[in-house]
């Protein structure tokens, strides 16, 4: 979350004189809260901050590179690999109390090493590894690279792997009403679009103050709030109904934009202007109208890209990965021109960079130059 907020009174001023839609800041679709937001996000003290633990490790003994492994913002392995292994299973326990440790054990392939070990609230790992001959090395981690990758649609997580929706299962966004509670009084809230429990801020951060909770208004504009992120999660709901799945970069861009228009036009459109995006864009069962696209797929560019086979190393499902998703990338991105890929093209690159970086291996990426895109 950006570290400045909005001030609730600016909010309040502005549904008095139209019920602008900066009320948006208030609004969720229900549920728990975001899982970076609710863990702490460094929200003072008396918070559990999982987020900061997100990014790439390598786990060595001495100078010896026993592996790697990758966290999101919740504390989820991403990726892994031990050793000689191409590809490593997960199990996590996220800290629960300020100060605690995250606690992870990892199974290497078929039945190959595996490691246990722990994490601080201050990002250090130590664990122990033991190979497939049952050799037993301890083991530190040290943080490389502070980002993480994770599926882009049309790919799937499914049991840790990125797959294509004819392997795997659909799983529509959703979003959330993430609220952090301040110690010293008020709160934190953003509306955030999740998929699963990777979640991502479509709105600035905006503080509520004790004052602000109290105030008789309050209560009206979050109503407000709250039908606008309704009607967000039916147009939403529409467009996977109709099969037709708008990547997740496309889709918080336009959602993104409809929040920050209706901001600073201070008018209360942030829905009309997404529904108008989503039609332009190609999707027109975002405003009730006949899907037009490809049954399972966003648009035929993104059907046609996403049917290409990947040509390089696919020996390392969990390193080869990212280069994928990089070739998905640069395919619509040349096909689409629409920035959008190139700048998560430019993540997936950064992030496999750094998984290399963190391990011993032999994988050379076809689509990924270091940190960015091959376009």
């Amino acid at each position: 979350m950006p570290a400045s907020h909005t001030p609730f009174h600016v909010i309040r001023q502005g549904f008095l004189y139209g019920l602008i839609a900066i009320a948006l800041h208030g609004c969720g679709g229900g549920g728990d809260s975001d899982s970076n937001a609710g863990a702490g996000n460094g929200g003072g003290s008396g918070t559990v901050d999982i987020a900061a633990l997100a990014g790439t490790y390598s786990l060595k003994a001495g100078s010896t590179t026993l592996g790697a492994l990758m966290l999101d913002k919740t504390a989820t392995v991403v990726s892994c690999k031990l050793q000689t292994d191409s590809a490593c299973t997960a199990q996590v326990t996220p800290q629960t109390t300020v100060g605690g440790v995250t606690t992870f054990k990892l199974q290497g392939d078929a039945g190959g090493s595996a490691a246990t070990g722990s994490i601080t609230a201050q990002g250090g790992i130590t664990g122990q590894l033991t190979a497939a001959g049952g050799a037993v090395q301890q083991f530190t981690g040290t943080k490389v690279s502070g980002t993480f990758a994770d599926c882009v649609a049309p790919f799937t997580r499914s049991n840790g792997q990125c797959e294509l929706p004819s392997t795997g299962v659909i799983i529509a966004p959703r979003f959330m009403w993430s609220i952090v509670i301040v110690p010293s009084g008020g709160e934190k809230r953003t509306l955030m679009y999740c998929l699963v429990a990777d979640c991502t801020a479509i709105s600035p951060e905006i503080f509520l103050s004790p004052e602000d909770l109290a105030d008789a208004e309050t209560p009206a504009i979050i109503a407000y709030a709250n039908s606008v992120a309704t009607e967000f999660q039916a147009m939403l709901k529409r467009l996977y109904d109709a099969k037709t799945y708008p990547s997740r970069a496309l889709t918080i861009k336009i959602l993104s934009d409809a929040v920050a228009k209706a901001i600073n036009t201070e008018t209360p459109n942030a829905v009309e202007t997404a529904r108008a995006a989503f039609v332009a864009a190609g999707f027109p069962a975002a405003a009730g109208g006949t899907s037009t696209g490809p049954s399972g797929t966003a648009t035929t560019a993104e059907s046609v890209c996403a049917s290409q086979p990947y040509p390089g190393d696919t020996s390392e499902p969990q390193v080869f990965l990212f280069d994928k998703i990089a070739q998905l990338d640069a395919c619509l991105y040349r096909a689409t021109s629409n920035s959008a890929y190139l700048q998560d093209g430019n993540n997936q690159c950064k992030v496999l960079n750094g998984l290399l970086q963190a391990t011993v291996g032999t994988f050379h990426p076809l689509f990924c130059n270091g940190p960015l895109l091959k376009q």
